[in-house]
This record gives structure tokens, C-alpha cells and sequence, in this order.
């Protein structure tokens, strides 16, 4: 695992600029960070060299996380450039007027909306993305502010204004504040405000500036105007052709019926839109213990690949033909050659670089959350790996993935989402394969012969009677649902194990019927993103009647329904849900080194043998039994 040795140093780097803010916990994991970087790169290289990377690594890791507190600190953006500064701004042209504001400390700018507005009572949040900006009151009535669109600038120790920073603004909810979308520009006057947290409970503050947001600001409506956004840079004509595409599904669902929850449940899905769903609602999704499912992450980024890659199989089937026609002339060339073809090497690369693709435009439409960013960089490396005809490696994608996304945001270490997605998938790597060796999955005489093979027996010997035996159709259809069930049992045990600590710390409050919900809502979110996916490649074909399109919605609807419903019964379950954990920092420390040392503990090999041997006793008898009544 080389990345291991990038990621490590980084990550001890990127928490070194918060020692003196930290509480010991963090101090200790940075130091034994550090330490096992040391440990770790000393297996790959000689001391002196390892000493010089791990330093330069480190060193990285402050610079990158300083300049990401510099963009988003609110006394550096505040400091005023000099009023000659000011007069000779070539940013200040004749295109869009913008009411002079009577507070000194107020900044006329440019906004790039970047995302829809999101209702608040009587106001609309909206983040927005400073284009060009001018401070300070001493300018004319009125002024001009034009869509100059350059890279991020700040020089440390100086003030580069307001320019290239990312603001969360709210707009008196009026006509006009309601047709905005993403993507839109603005050119307004407010007052920026430091962020502020209003509760015990929560750090709102610091939420926003680990997303990237240096300050708030209200804007009243005789305080903006609306202006065009001809001069955007590429990436954001994506992410904007990206979220109108968003929008444009998300009508689809509703020119078909789909509306209401029904709407909201299946956008968040699919989509990654929970905008539309009430807060009420996701309050009692997360006391089922199943908010995990709404929010997009590996899992639904795996369900897409899947969905992919039998469409593309399936196109490529269709051309079997054609690529039978090419094969037929090099049939002889082949048979000398015992490699393989060079065309069929073409065509695995080019159905990967259209997995790829449509995976990345997917993860655009949803927004680009830290969960799908890790889910698609991870495919993105496999995908690499097999154009390459190497070996992946899943703890080493994780690693690397992990190390360019720190790189690219150094924030996202602070991030929730990047911290559940990444520690569940820790969790599902590290415990799954000890669940599996406990159960004897990985072997021949595996989970089915210990424990479904006490119930095929028992079948049999209530059949005895009859003469009636189970049948091969009925045993195979037994274990396949059995080793999904039980797969999918495992697999949620592990990540809860892994995430219940950090959701505990960060939401107070821990679901107790998470394995039921999971058992049967996870299974039925698959079934139910397979068929949005299904619903909207039958909608983008002209061909297909609307009765059809309208039955499938129907379909849709019911098993959205069933999704609802079964998350309300367990939500209203005696105990469903323990409120009011306030757990410290330390303590959940303390509860991770409780894992890593269970983990520890499950590897010895003679408490697995003791275990097997229970199971097989169990097996044995109810076998035995069964041979004496027939």
C-alpha cells in the first residue's frame, strides 16, 4: 500500500496548523500519524530518505491546510484595500448598476449563485461564489462591478478583498428572489457577517468553514440585481448543465405522477437532492436509522456502475455481430498468437472510459458530495487498473483516494460526510473478512451448511412423512437469499460499527432498530434506485407510450410507498431512537481503541476454531436427528 506512506504524513501535516486548538486526542493521533509514517515509509526506503519525504509531506499538509483557513478567514477578508486601490480597479466597469450602500463596511460584488435557493420562512438561503468584488463605502452612488472571472488570489499577509471566496447569503422571499436557480449572477451590496453558531449542540460556525464559506450576509431586495454569466469557466458551466439536468429528471418524475414525498423520497434517492424533503421527515428517517440510504454515497454510486455496465454489456451484445465480422479476417493471427487481441483490449478500454464518464457526470449531478467524490475516484483507479491489465488494490484506492482529495480541499478532513464514507468503508474492509472467517463464508463448508443446513434439515424431517424432500430449485433459491441476507447483515453490522461513534458525536442521538431497518429498507433502496434509473432511460425514449411510462411511475410509487411506511414503523417502535448522547471527544477515542482491540482479539485463530467447532456441533445434530427419522 504506497499511498499509505503519502496520506499518512499529509493527513499528521493537515492537523498540525489546529495543535494549539486541539484537544489531546487529536494531539496524540497526529503524533502517532507521524510515528507510523516513519514506521511505515522505513519498510520502502532507508531512514535518511524516508526522514526527508515525510518531512516534505508534512510540511505540504500545513501549507495547504494554512492557505485553506486563509480563504476562508473573515479578518483577512475584511482588511480594506487602499482607496487609490480602489479608484484604479480595473474590475469597475459600465455594465451592471448596483445601489450605493450607507455602511461604511459594506462590499459591492458579483455573485455566482452555486446553488438553488433553499426556503427559510420568509427568506431564501442561497451559497454564492464572489466573481469580482470592491470594498469600502468611498465610491460613487453608483458603481459597476463586472464578471471578471480569474483564479482564487491571496497573498499571505495581504488582503486580496472579497474576490474568490465562497458567501452564504439569504434574500427576502419575493418573485423575483424565487426565480433564481444555480447559475445565475447577481451583482449586489451587503454587509458581510462573521459566522456565527447559535447552539451548544452544534458548531455552525465551524461547519462553514470547513465547507468553505468565510462569512453570511443578508441582501434586501433593493440591494441586487440580476446580470448575466456569459463569462463562465468551464467547470462551472458544468456543474450548472449538471444541476439543470438535475432539474430536468426531477420534472420528469413530476410529469408522471410522482409528486409530494413520493417526489421528494425519490429525487433524494437518485438524485441526491434532499432539498425537497421536509425536515420533519428526515427526522424520522434518521430515527429508523436509515438516513444513511438517503444521502448518495458508495452505495448508490455502486448500484449506477452496475446499472452501467449491463447497458453497456448489453449494447455491446448487440454489436457481437459487427465485432464477429472484425474477428473473422485475424482468426489465423490469433491462433498464432496466444495473447491477447488487441481489439478486444480496445473495446475493455473503451467500455471502462464510458463507465468512467457517465460515473463522473453522475457524481456532477448530484452535486460532487465527499461520499460520491470517494465511491467515483475509487471506481475511476479500478477502472485504470484493469485498462493497465494490473492487480487493484482496494485498501491502496482507498488510500490514494483519500490523499488527492486532501490535496485538492484539505477541509474535507473536517468534513462529516468524508469521515462517515471513508471510516464505514474502513470499517466494512476490516470487519467484514472477520465476520466472514467466523461464519465460514470464505469456505467450502460455509455459512449455508452451518446454519442454513439446520434449516434444510428441519425441513426435511417435518417432509419425512410424505416422502416430500426439498427440491434442488427450492435449495439453490434458499441460498442465494440467504447469502444476500446475510451478507447484507454483515456488511451493516461493520459500517454501523465503524460509523456509530462519529454519528453519536456529531448528531447526539443513535438509532436501536438500525439492523432491522437496514435489513429490509437497504434491499428495497436498491431495488428502488434500479428502478429510477430503469424509469428514466424509458422516459428519454421518444418511442415508448406514455401508458407505459405512467404504469412504471405507478410501480414506482408503490414500492416508494412501502419504503416510507416501513421507515415510520420502526421510527414509532417502543425505544426506537436514544436522544441527548453528548459523548466527549476523548470518549469516543476511547471507544475506537475498544475496536481496533476487539478486532485484535477475533484474529486469534483458536477462538475462530472454538467457534467453527460450536457450529459444526450444532450442524451435526440436527443432522443426525434428521437421519434417524428418515
Amino acid at each position: 500500500m504506497p499511498a499509505l506512506v503519502l496520506l499518512l504524513p499529509l493527513t499528521a501535516g493537515l492537523i498540525l496548523p489546529e495543535w494549539s486548538n486541539a484537544a489531546w486526542p487529536v494531539m496524540i493521533m497526529d503524533l502517532l500519524l507521524i510515528l507510523s509514517s516513519f514506521a511505515v515509509s522505513c519498510n520502502f526506503m532507508p531512514v535518511g530518505k524516508s526522514f526527508v519525504q515525510i518531512f516534505i509531506f508534512i510540511a505540504a499538509g500545513c501549507v495547504l491546510m494554512e492557505y485553506e483557513a486563509a480563504l476562508t478567514d473573515f479578518s483577512l477578508a475584511s482588511f480594506r484595500q487602499s482607496s487609490e486601490n480602489l479608484q484604479s480597479s480595473e474590475s469597475v466597469q459600465p455594465s451592471v448598476n448596483v445601489p450605493q450602500s450607507d455602511k461604511s463596511n459594506s462590499v459591492a460584488a458579483a455573485l455566482l449563485l452555486t446553488s438553488d435557493p433553499v426556503d427559510k420562512g420568509n427568506r431564501l438561503r442561497c451559497d454564492v461564489f464572489v466573481v469580482d468584488a470592491l470594498e469600502g463605502g468611498k465610491t460613487d452612488e453608483l458603481r459597476t462591478i463586472s464578471l471578471d472571472f480569474q483564479q482564487k488570489r491571496l497573498i499571505f499577509g495581504k488582503c486580496a478583498g472579497w474576490k474568490g471566496r465562497s458567501l452564504q447569503i439569504y434574500l427576502l422571499k419575493d418573485s423575483a428572489a424565487v426565480a433564481l436557480r444555480m447559475g445565475n449572477c447577481i451583482c449586489a451590496r451587503f454587509v458581510p457577517q462573521r459566522p456565527e453558531s447559535y447552539s451548544d449542540d452544534f458548531d455552525y460556525a465551524s461547519y462553514l468553514r470547513n465547507k468553505g464559506f468565510t462569512a453570511t450576509a443578508y441582501i434586501s431586495a433593493d440591494k441586487w440585481r440580476i446580470a448575466g454569466n456569459e463569462n463562465l469557466p468551464l467547470l462551472w458551466k458544468l456543474r450548472i448543465k449538471a444541476e439543470r439536468c438535475r432539474a430536468h429528471l426531477i420534472h420528469t418524475y413530476e410529469k408522471y405522477g410522482i409528486d409530494g414525498d413520493r417526489l421528494a423520497l425519490v429525487s433524494a434517492l437518485s438524485l441526491g437532492k434532499k432539498d425537497l424533503m421536509d425536515r420533519e421527515v428526515r427526522d424520522r428517517f434518521a430515527a429508523a436509522g436509515v438516513s444513511h440510504v438517503l444521502a448518495v454515497s458508495g452505495m448508490h454510486v455502486g448500484i449506477v456502475y452496475a446499472f452501467v455496465n449491463a447497458v453497456i454489456a448489453l449494447i455491446w451484445k448487440c454489436l457481437g455481430r459487427l465485432k464477429k465480422l472484425i474477428d473473422q479476417p485475424l482468426a489465423d493471427k490469433r491462433k498464432r498468437n496466444p495473447e491477447p487481441y488487441v481489439g478486444k483490449r480496445i473495446g475493455l478500454i473503451i467500455r471502462q472510459l464510458l463507465v468512467v464518464a457517465v460515473l463522473w457526470g453522475y457524481a456532477f449531478i448530484t452535486g460532487l458530495p465527499a461520499s460520491v467524490i470517494r465511491a467515483v475516484t475509487m471506481f475511476t483507479l479500478s477502472a485504470g487498473a484493469v485498462c493497465l491489465n494490473r492487480r487493484s488494490q482496494t485498501w491502496n484506492n482507498l488510500f490514494l483516494t483519500a490523499f488527492l482529495m486532501l490535496c485538492i480541499h484539505p477541509s474535507y478532513l473536517f468534513d462529516i460526510g468524508f469521515q462517515m464514507s471513508f471510516v464505514a468503508v474502513m470499517a466494512i474492509l476490516l470487519f467484514l473478512p472477520v465476520f466472514e472467517q467466523l461464519l465460514g463464508l470464505g469456505r467450502n463448508d460455509e455459512a449455508l451448511s452451518l446454519f442454513g443446513g439446520v434449516v434444510f434439515s428441519q425441513l426435511n424431517c417435518e417432509n419425512t412423512t410424505s416422502r416430500v424432500t426439498t427440491s434442488r430449485v427450492t435449495r439453490v433459491v434458499f441460498s442465494k437469499v440467504w447469502r444476500y441476507l446475510v451478507s447484507s447483515l454483515l456488511i451493516s453490522i461493520a459500517a454501523q460499527l465503524g460509523t456509530a461513534p462519529l454519528s453519536i458525536y456529531y448528531f447526539h442521538r443513535y438509532p436501536q432498530w438500525f439492523l432491522l431497518a437496514n435489513l429490509v429498507l437497504v434491499p428495497t433502496a436498491v431495488a428502488l434506485t434500479w428502478a429510477a434509473l430503469a424509469f428514466q432511460c424509458l422516459a428519454a425514449i421518444s418511442i415508448i407510450p406514455d401508458a407505459i411510462l405512467s404504469a412504471a411511475a405507478n410501480l414506482l410509487s408503490v414500492g416508494l410507498d412501502f419504503f416510507t411506511e416501513f421507515a415510520f414503523f420502526i421510527e414509532r417502535l417502543p425505544w426506537a431512537t436514544v436522544d441527548g448522547l453528548m459523548p466527549s471527544l476523548e470518549e469516543i477515542a476511547f471507544i475506537y481503541v475498544l475496536l481496533v482491540c476487539a478486532f485484535c482479539f477475533f484474529q486469534k485463530r483458536t477462538y475462530l476454531y472454538t467457534l467453527e467447532n460450536l457450529l459444526r456441533r450444532i450442524r451435526c445434530a440436527k443432522y443426525d436427528k434428521y437421519m434417524k427419522n428418515r
